[in-house]
């Protein structure tokens, strides 16, 4: 999925230079949370060491929490797409991090931009709506706006 090659690909960039050593999961987690779990066990029997894990969906982090958990391992676990259970779980302590979007405001101006097109006048093609870190700081914030 081109969204979610664009997303690792920036965390890639990112980390370039930093002296982290980056490795790649053999299997894509196709936003699976059991795949998830199964590439994140994977990781740590290859690479016991392993300190951090960035998924490029919430649905698979969540997975690999579950792995963390019950292997006892302190791995830092960083998500993105701003599931409500994320942030519970960052809220519990259980995981570090997410990058919310607003489903909100992408429904709101991609329908703008569908009209626009409609009528035949100029639109924006490409709509950066911005992201949010959630983090234990502002995870209870961002759990109450979806209740």
């Amino acid at each position: 999925m081109p969204n979610l090659d664009q997303r690792i690909d920036g965390v890639k960039a990112a980390l370039e230079g930093t002296g982290v050593n980056v490795v790649i999961g053999a299997q894509q987690t196709l936003c699976d949370t059991k795949t998830g779990a199964s590439v994140t066990q994977d990781l740590l029997t290859k690479y016991p060491d392993l300190t951090a894990i960035y998924s490029a969906c919430d649905s698979p982090a969540m997975g690999a929490v579950a792995v963390a958990e019950s292997k006892q391992h302190p791995l830092l676990i960083f998500g993105y797409d701003g599931d409500p259970e994320m942030a519970k779980l960052i809220e519990a302590g259980k995981t570090t991090a997410t990058m919310a979007q607003s489903p909100f405001k992408m429904t709101n101006l991609g329908v703008e931009a569908a009209v626009k097109s409609l009528k035949g006048e100029n639109y924006v093609k490409a709509i950066d709506t911005g992201t949010t870190l959630v983090t234990k700081e502002n995870a209870a914030e961002f759990t109450s706006a979806w209740q």
